[in-house]
């Protein structure tokens, strides 16, 4: 009788060890999907760094630095002294300098309505080329004038 019990516990240790090994293969795949997720995801990160990294070469580059040296030229030297050297501004062209500010008027008469769809185009490419600024627009509200400003970036 002994035997057969320790058989019979035997052979319930037995499928108790054979459940566990059951249970582990079934957690398996859910342990392998999340951990292919946070490799998938270690490894974009890693892309994220490798990224900025090869930017920030590019940014303190001889190159960068010379096509940044040249945009200035371009924008700020455009008037030639009486040597026939450039001279530098300021302000880029067709803008006027006053107290360290740059201001460029516009001569195009439009309503006010076209003026303010103008400042959205153009505030729009001012944020592409990472340039700050105001706008300030003097409108006729029945009898009162405003001054109405708006701030770009």
């Amino acid at each position: 009788m002994m035997i057969v019990a320790a058989l019979v516990l035997a052979g319930v240790f037995v499928g108790q060890v054979q459940g566990l090994r059951r249970a582990q293969e079934l957690r398996k795949p859910r342990n392998m999907t999340t951990e292919n997720n946070q490799v998938m995801e270690l490894l974009a990160q890693v892309h994220k760094k490798r990224m900025k990294v090869a930017e920030l070469k590019w940014t303190n580059s001889p190159e960068a630095n010379l096509s940044r040296a040249l945009w200035a030229t371009d924008t700020y030297c455009y008037d030639k002294d009486v040597n026939g050297d450039l001279k530098c501004h300021n302000c880029p062209k067709q803008w006027s300098h006053y107290n360290g500010m740059c201001y460029k008027p516009e001569t195009d008469l439009k309503t006010f309505d076209e003026a303010v769809k103008h400042l959205h185009v153009c505030s729009i490419s001012q944020k592409v080329q990472g340039v700050e600024g105001y706008w300030v627009g003097l409108r006729h509200d029945g009898e009162v004038w405003r001054w109405l400003n708006a701030c770009f970036n």
